[in-house]
């Protein structure tokens, strides 16, 4: 009884939401259901296969297009957001694995250095001391060896492992941002989509329900409405597929982002390696330089503000035409 009364809470409280939803949903068909007779009930049912029967083409046409409409937004969706956040970045055992590499080159050096000796004839209490003598010098000069070869590639270690990680948090900041434009773009092609075919079906429903008019007049007359509904859904349509075109020249800003940081720690990782000083300061000065909220000046500008102000003048000519239509139309 324990464990049942554990699974209900585990289960309202992981699809409290979801239950709440579909109890508000139900509920005004229950409350329908329980005021209403049996007569009633079955009057509203053959009311309702009447119309299903009469608009039996048009709802077959109605849920094949969702159908397709769904599954394009599926598929276009799992297209979208295919591989996103799947880029790799530089693991750090990389620079472990490299700096043991180094290491132990360093120690094979040291024992190549302390194994070379000369044959000499000398009596065995000689040789004992020598050889003593030759342990301690070779124990005392190994250790000093290492410990200031182990000194100087562990401060290397700290430096390189400190920019790499600056570098691996910049780059995880920028791939995360690209990450969320992406899955902002589909979910705006998939909106823009949906609207702009509800519009389509929309036209065809006003198309296939109006009755015969041989006139012509009186046919405008009579779709007009109906035609600046349609109008309106597809330029709520068009408004989510450009937030989606946009989307890309965010993406490719950021994109671009993310190769300078690569090429400067490239720099910075060379200049450090060939132990380059005044290279290192002049790289240090000019990432200091650094800014990204730009101010322009008088008469600058750049690649975005241009296109903007293009994509500005041709919705301004194609508002103009349209309203010069409309003003020919009422004539």
């Amino acid at each position: 009884m324990k464990d049942l009364f554990g699974l209900l809470i585990y289960i309202i409280k992981k699809y409290g939401f979801i239950i709440v939803v579909a109890i508000i949903m139900v509920s005004p068909v229950m409350n329908f259901v329980l005021k209403t007779s049996l007569s009633d009930i079955q009057l509203e049912s053959s009311s309702i296969v009447n119309l299903i029967n009469e608009k039996k083409e048009f709802i077959l046409f109605t849920a094949t297009a969702l159908v397709f409409v769904g599954s394009f937004v599926a598929i276009m969706t799992s297209y979208l957001n295919k591989g996103i956040g799947s880029r790799d970045i530089e693991n750090t055992r990389y620079i472990f694995h490299k700096e043991i590499v180094k290491l132990n080159k360093k120690l094979s050096e040291i024992e190549n250095r302390t194994s070379s000796g000369v044959s000499i004839e000398i009596t065995e209490s000689e040789r004992e001391k020598l050889i003593s003598d030759a342990k301690k010098r070779i124990i005392g000069n190994t250790i000093l060896l290492a410990d200031n070869s182990l000194k100087s590639d562990i401060s290397d270690f700290k430096k390189s492992y400190s920019l790499h990680k600056l570098h691996t948090d910049m780059v995880l900041r920028l791939e995360s941002e690209i990450d969320r434009l992406n899955r902002r773009g589909g979910l705006n092609l998939a909106i823009g989509t949906i609207i702009a075919l509800t519009g389509i079906l929309s036209l065809a429903y006003f198309l296939y329900s109006a009755p015969d008019i041989v006139d012509g007049v009186g046919f405008f007359i009579h779709h007009l409405p109906k035609l600046s509904f349609v109008i309106v859904v597809e330029l709520f349509a068009y408004f989510f597929l450009r937030l989606y075109k946009n989307g890309f020249d965010e993406i490719k800003y950021f994109q671009n982002e993310i190769t300078n940081i690569e090429m400067k720690v490239m720099s910075l990782k060379y200049a450090q390696e060939f132990k380059n000083e005044d290279m290192i300061k002049e790289l240090a000065m000019l990432l200091m330089k650094t800014e990204r909220n730009f101010i322009l000046e008088k008469g600058q500008t750049t690649v975005s503000i241009e296109k903007d102000r293009l994509q500005n003048l041709s919705d301004s000519k194609l508002t103009t035409m349209i309203s010069e239509i409309i003003k020919l139309k009422q004539k």
